[in-house]
Formats: structure tokens, sequence, C-alpha cells
């Protein structure tokens, strides 16, 4: 196995010769006796340097292949066979401790450090695509700095020699603590003075240099060197206290450049991708707090630069809720709204404080948006037959469903007849109509038949469908998923006994008018709202005993006149952010909120405390939890069955598309022109 050496700092690469190469520091003859322990001539060396273990400065490259530790090392970082072990004893020779720059990790680690910063700064970007500026450096350090790259070789296990020395295990780091032999405060070739005569870093004089660059590898320099003229004589502690600040800066840089260094050595043997997967795995997916290195010093009017900034509506600060005003510890729970649109939530034992925290909140809020958890990052595409980049986000409005929640909710509701090859399986008779109902992605259907079989059920004969007003076709899934939804939300998740105050919102929609329908079956008292005067006739239709027009009427003062002052028992709510905050007024003491839909944006973060004041039980059910087994799905199946052929349960279809009308679909049902349900029919 060859040892690959860097040539020049552009990176080229050459084979080593298999004989030992000569450093200038040594004679021939010298590497010769240098590469016989133990034999007679051992006795002609240079004499060891007091201090010392060795006069040479770092461990042979062939006594790598002999080290126990360097194997372990290798091995428990998962280390591929491409990378020699001869590679991993160099990245863990410091500068400090051998300044030949052919047998120490410093091109090795300024390589590292590039691919390291390459890969950190793309995903922070496309992570947190608002983060300012100074931020985003701040937490290129967190990953990437001196200080966080010491931790993560410490985590590796990697232990330190106690001195430098040509027969210590090439296993162990090899770092000096010696001052005056760092190199890191050499730049690009040059010393630090001389660069600054050159004026090679005019362009770094700014914040960002105060922030990472001030190194070649983006680390700060705290160390204080002491003039050695200096006529002010220092105190022992003082002496002790920089030694030590000495000590921890060189220890920090050694780690760090080890795992620079290694980083590069992957890079080189292993590849482009191989780099990029080690890095995530080992550096990338440390946890950084990024939301405490925000500081705002007066975050009111910073919000309000920002609405201004977007175009948005000024913030204005609002009373939630309070406790114990006339207390000694009260407690003021403060929301910031712009517009309709609720920003940020606040608490503090004082309205000055909560409405602090929550422009606090708004703004990390929107700094911190991120718009996928595993983002797509340019050098996805430097991968044979990848797609394009392009920005995962949109910056204008947020995003009301992640492509995570949607691969996970795809369902097929279907109607088919009992085929006779398959109707032992089933326990059904040939001819006879079947309920099917498929959850998870649609691979199902044929990767899985077997679990599909388990979701059937026999329709009985006397069901009727419900007709379309355009072209008659039949809707088996109107009876099928949504009815399983309402009956399940009614029964399990809501509790729903006779007599009870329920509220359902967009009671003219699919799930709103089955689950109107069925809380006047078992007795409820039933408010519902509409959005205009055609859906609140449809909802009454439904059997709602009062109906609220949502746009014209004050709904949170009209349900409590209809219930004088008592509230709703249960709230069944499809919308969503619009009506969550009305909702926690509305609902009754021991009330229940089931919020199921999503119409206007996902439920915002809300502190739970809020819940307290009524002792409010917020649940977000999903029916496939409800009917996950035989029994649960035919028992609640068997009951919706015998709703619809009672009369009891009518299910309205608006209409019926095409699968080349399907935009028009989406237009009608985002333009509010649909009650009930949208068919797509797929021939």
């Amino acid at each position: 196995m060859k040892r690959l050496r860097l040539e020049r700092w552009s990176g080229q690469l050459t084979q080593a010769q298999s004989q030992i190469r000569c450093r200038p520091c040594l004679t021939a003859r010298q590497n010769l006796l240098r590469s016989l322990p133990g034999s007679a001539a051992a006795e002609h060396l240079t004499p060891t340097v007091e201090g010392s273990q060795s006069p040479y400065p770092s461990p042979l490259p062939e006594a790598a292949l002999e080290s126990a530790k360097l194997a372990a090392l290798h091995a428990r970082l998962c280390l591929s066979s491409k990378l020699p072990l001869q590679t991993l004893a160099r990245a863990l020779v410091d500068p400090t401790a051998d300044e030949n720059p052919s047998f120490n990790n410093l091109r090795l680690a300024y390589l590292g450090g590039t691919v390291i910063n390459y890969h950190a700064s793309e995903w922070l970007i496309a992570k947190y695509p608002r983060l300012p500026m100074s931020v985003l450096f701040e937490a290129m350090r967190g990953y990437a700095g001196s200080e966080s790259l010491y931790h993560v070789g410490k985590g590796w296990g990697v232990e330190s020699a106690a001195a430098p020395g040509g027969e210590v295990d090439p296993g162990l780091l090899q770092w000096s603590d010696d001052i005056s032999k760092s190199v890191t405060h050499q730049m690009w070739g040059y010393v630090r003075t001389e660069a600054n005569k050159l004026d090679k870093f005019k362009w770094r004089r700014g914040w960002s240099s105060r922030v990472i660059y001030d190194d070649p590898f983006g680390d700060t320099v705290h160390v204080n060197q002491h003039k050695e003229n200096s006529s002010t004589p220092q105190l022992p502690s003082a002496i002790i206290a920089e030694k030590k600040t000495q000590y921890e800066f060189l220890r920090n840089n050694a780690y760090s450049g080890f795992v620079r260094a290694l980083v590069g050595s992957i890079y080189l043997h292993c590849g482009r991708e191989m780099a990029k997967a080690f890095v995530k795995a080992h550096i990338l997916s440390r946890n950084l707090e990024v939301d405490k290195m925000f500081t705002f010093h007066a975050p009111l009017i910073e919000l309000s630069k920002l609405c201004a900034r977007e175009g948005f509506d000024r913030p204005v600060a609002r009373l939630e809720s309070e406790t114990g005003r006339l207390s000694r510890t009260p407690v003021y729970v403060v929301g910031i709204y712009s517009g309709k649109d609720k920003l940020g939530e606040g608490v503090g034992p004082s309205l000055n404080f909560a409405r602090w925290k929550a422009s606090m909140n708004a703004l990390k809020a929107w700094y911190l948006y991120s718009p996928s958890a595993e983002p797509r990052v340019p050098s996805d595409m430097l991968v044979e037959g990848a797609k394009a980049w392009q920005a995962p986000y949109v910056d204008i409005g947020e995003v009301m469903l992640s492509i995570q929640f949607l691969k996970s909710a795809l369902e097929v509701d279907a109607n088919e007849d009992v085929d006779q090859s398959r109707q032992r399986r089933r326990g059904s008779s040939a001819g006879q109509p079947l309920n099917r109902s498929i959850r998870g992605p649609l691979q199902l259907i044929s990767l899985h038949p077997e679990q599909v079989e388990e979701l059937v059920i026999v329709k009985p004969s006397t069901s009727t469908y419900c007709q379309s007003k355009t072209n008659g076709a039949n809707s088996f899934n109107d009876e099928g998923r949504r009815g399983l939804t309402a009956w399940t939300f009614v029964r399990e998740a809501g509790g729903v006994q006779p007599g009870d105050w329920v509220l359902v919102h967009a009671a003219a929609g699919g799930v709103g008018g089955l689950l109107t329908q069925m809380l006047k079956a078992v007795g409820a008292k039933v408010i519902a709202t509409a959005s205009t005067e055609e859906k609140c006739e449809l909802a009454k239709s439904y059997g709602a005993g009062w109906v609220i027009q949502s746009k014209d009427e004050d709904l949170v003062k009209r349900v409590k006149d209809i219930t004088d002052g008592h509230g709703v028992d249960v709230i069944f709510d499809g919308v969503g952010k619009a009506t969550f905050d009305g909702d926690l007024e509305m609902i009754a003491r021991k009330g229940t909120l089931i919020v199921f839909g999503n119409a206007s944006g996902p439920v915002p973060p809300f502190d739970i405390l809020r819940l307290g004041a009524k002792n409010v039980k917020v649940a977000r059910p999903v029916v496939n939890n409800y009917v996950a087994t035989r029994a649960e799905f035919e028992k609640y199946a068997g009951v919706l069955f015998d709703l619809v052929v009672a009369g009891r349960v009518v299910v309205k279809v608006h209409d019926v598309y095409s699968l080349e009308e399907a935009t028009k679909a989406h237009q009608d049902l985002e333009g509010r022109k649909t009650t009930g349900k949208l068919l797509i029919k797929c021939d």
C-alpha cells in the first residue's frame, strides 16, 4: 500500500517512492540508521533533545501498519479500506510536532477545512434561507470552528501523546505545547505582519473578519502574545493563566487540525461523496442551538422594520390571557399580530416583558424559517443523473403541507365487485359490492396485496350510492373514507353525548357535512359555521340547529349568546390557523377541541399554559389510528353503513371531474365555489 502525499498547495498528488524519503533536516545515513531500530548502528544517531522522547519529529510512516491504536481508530470511525493507515497516521501529526509539510497534516487540514466549510455553509443557507449573515458566520463557527472540532475529535476517543517524537505510537495525536512552533499564525505562506504590509487581506476588514476569518481555517485567534521587551512585569498568576490559554489554544488547534486533515484524507482517497457523507454524519449532525445566537437590543423596533420591509401590516401586541394580576406572581400571555396573522407569543411576569418576549419569538420564528428538515443542497447536483437544484422554499408566504406529510397521506378508495378468484380470501360471494380503503403510498396496491385485502369490507346490498349533479357517477368514496373519519371523530376523539353543545367549522364541506348529520343523529345540539348564505342553508339542511355566517358575524359573541355563556363542549375544527384562537375563547370548561384540518394553514406553536384556564383538551386525531385493525375497521364501517341505509346520513357530491380537469377542481376548491365533495374520475 503506497502512501500518497500532497506535493504543492494546489493539491497535486504524487506517489511517494517505496523507500523512505530524505528529510532536509536529516542526512541519508541517519535515515538508513533510523530504518533499523535496535541495531548496533543506532548509537551513532544524533543525541535526543532534552524533554523529548526521540530526535525525530514524527513517527515513521511504515510504523503505522503495526499500530493497534491506529487500527482501532480506523475501525471505530468506520473508515473505508481505501484510506491507508499511513495517511491516517499523517493526519495525526500536527505542524507543532513536525514542521516539515511533507510529513505533517497542514496541507491535508487545509484541504479538509475547505471541504467542511463548503458543506456546512451550503447546508446552513439551504436550511435557514432567511438567516442574517452575522448569525450565519457564527453558526459556521459552531459547526466548523476550532473549539467545535476539538470536541468532535475528543468524542472519537483520540488520545494525544505526552510529548512528540519518532518512537511514539503513530495512533496518538502528535503536537507540542510550545507556542513558538505554532504555524497557525502564518496565512497563505505569509506571516501575519507581512500579510498586512502586502495588503493581501484588505477585503477582510469588516464584521466577517471579526467573526471567522482570523486564520486559514476560520478560527478566531485569542492568544495574547507577551512581548519580550515589555517593561511591565507579569504576576505569577497572570503567567499561569496565559500559559493555560496558550495550551488550550494549541490543544484545540491540534485536535481540530486532525479532524480537518481526516476529512481531507477521505476526500483524496475515497472521493467527494464519501467526504460529504462523513461531514454530514460527524459534524453537521451535532445539535447547534442557532436560536441562542440572536441578540436584539430593541426587538419591537426590529420587528416593525421587518414588517415594513416585507410589506406586512404594522405589528400590534394583544393581551391573550393573564393569571393572578393582583398576586405576587402574575403571568401574562401577549401575542404579536400583523393584521390577522399571529407572528409570535410571549409569557412573562409583566406586560412589558411578555411583549418583549413575544417580539423576540416573532423575529426568531421569521429568521429561523426552514423549508425542510433535510433540505436539498447544491452539491447534490454533482451526483450522476441528479436533477438541477432549485431553492426548496417559498419566501413569500408559508408552505401549508410538506412533501413528507403528503407521502404518508396518500389513500385510495375504490368501487368494485367481488371477483370469483378472490371470494374465498374475503369471505364474500361473487358479484357483491366491496368497500375498499387503502392507506399509505399507492405502491402498496401492487407490492403488498395481502395488506390491501385486510382493509376490504362487503357493502350491504341495500346501500344506496349518491348521485353527482352532472353525470350520475356513483360515489363510493363518500360512504367510505370520510364517513369513517367523521364517525370515529364523533365517537372516539370527541366522545360526544346527547345534549352536548358542539360547534362544527365549515359545516357545508365534505367532512363538516357528515359531522353535522352524525352529531344530529346522536342527539347533540349542533352549531354550524359557513362562509356564505348558500352554505349556511346547506348546513341547516344537514341538521344544524344554529348556523353562523363566519365572515359577517362575531363568532365568539354569537356562540356565547346561543349557549347562554356556557360555551361549546366539543369543537370540530377543520380550518386550523385562522380559527384556533377563537376556539379557545368559545370552548366551555373541560371542553374538547378537535383539530383535524389545515384549510387556513397549520396551527402555529402556542403556550400550553393557555389550556389551563379552562382545563381544555386538544387533540389532532387521524382516522388510520382508529381503524388500524381488522376488527376496528369492521366495527366502525358497519355502523357507518347502518346510518347510510337508514337515511340518517346523506352524502353530497359537488361535481365529478375528469383527470384532465384536475386543475379546475383545485381552482374551484380554492375559490370557495364548492359544497360537498369533489371527485376526480380516472378512466
